[in-house]
């Protein structure tokens, strides 16, 4: 997985869609990963449960699934994350 990820840094690409990127790395990587995606210049889309890693990539956008499920939709605000896109979060600590 690590290798794939470096690859994906390596060859130029506008747009990484990234699902849960930091589950199953260790410290050291994750931070590793989140250099390089600070340092990246297009566009991402990133689905993540941590936090901090999404903290630190400083998003312009945020989305969230809202509604019951069956009848979900996305919700796209331009605008920083706020601590109520947390609120949802089970064993969240932050």
């Amino acid at each position: 997985a690590r290798v794939a990820l470096s690859m994906f840094v390596l060859v130029p690409h506008n747009l990484l869609i990234l699902d849960e990127p930091s589950n199953h790395l260790d410290v050291g990587t994750v931070e590793v990963l989140t250099e390089a995606l600070q340092e990246y210049k297009g566009a991402m889309i990133v689905v993540t449960h941590n936090r901090h890693f999404c903290e630190l990539l400083h998003p312009t956008h945020v989305c969230k699934v809202v509604g019951e499920p069956g009848r979900q939709t996305v919700k796209v605000e331009a605008r920083d994350l706020a601590a109520s896109d947390w609120a949802d979060m089970i064993g969240d600590d932050d």
